[in-house]
């Protein structure tokens, strides 16, 4: 089994806010490292991230990640 590439994995932010939910691109520093851009307002936010992994054939499953992040000024 392989671990995930950046282009099998999808992170979404929701804000505490009620807004709706934003897909939030991915950017590759290097092998298995990655990063994404931080809201710029102060608040609180819930990210999720699904990692896709494959065993080839159509045949795989998600890994759902759930964290949050405070913003203060």
């Amino acid at each position: 089994m392989e671990a995930a590439h950046l282009s099998d994995m999808m992170l979404s932010m929701i804000p505490e806010s009620g807004e709706d939910v934003t897909e939030i691109p991915l950017k590759d520093l290097e092998s298995e490292t990655w990063q994404f851009q931080v809201p710029p307002k102060p608040g609180k936010y819930m990210y999720i991230l699904k990692e896709y992994y494959g065993m080839g054939f159509d045949i795989g499953y998600y890994v759902t990640y759930h964290f949050g992040l405070e913003v203060t000024k």
